[in-house]
């Protein structure tokens, strides 16, 4: 599990042509709030591969198969969600849709698509 708060981290991040896109995409869409905060905001965060329940429930208090979607779409294979906590601050979640991703998750994610 990966967090991107800065353009440091961004700039770190090695991944796909389409999932870079997708969090430069995300990423500038964030910096465009005025006086943005990661820690008053939110910021992105990217599921990886080997990312276990402990993780999940470190990061956002519950597990990916627990997590409220306020938003979700499927674009180019990868899944982008916002879960809020409140009406201020959320984490948008990219979660590439490969193969180690559960059938279980990937069920549930499609029957959360809300665009």
């Amino acid at each position: 599990m990966k967090q991107i708060k800065t353009q440091s981290d961004l700039d770190a991040f090695k991944g796909s042509d389409e999932l870079l896109k997708i969090i430069q995409d995300e990423y500038t869409a964030l910096h465009e709030i005025k006086d943005y905060d990661p820690a008053s905001y939110g910021y992105i965060i990217i599921i990886e591969y080997g990312d276990t329940a402990k993780d999940f429930k470190k990061q956002f208090g519950r597990t990916l198969e627990e997590i409220t979607w306020d938003g979700l779409v499927l674009t180019q294979n990868i899944w982008i969600g916002l879960t809020l906590y409140n009406n201020q601050f959320g984490f948008t979640v990219i979660i590439p849709n490969a193969d180690w991703l559960s059938p279980r998750i990937r069920n549930k994610l499609k029957k959360e698509i809300t665009v």
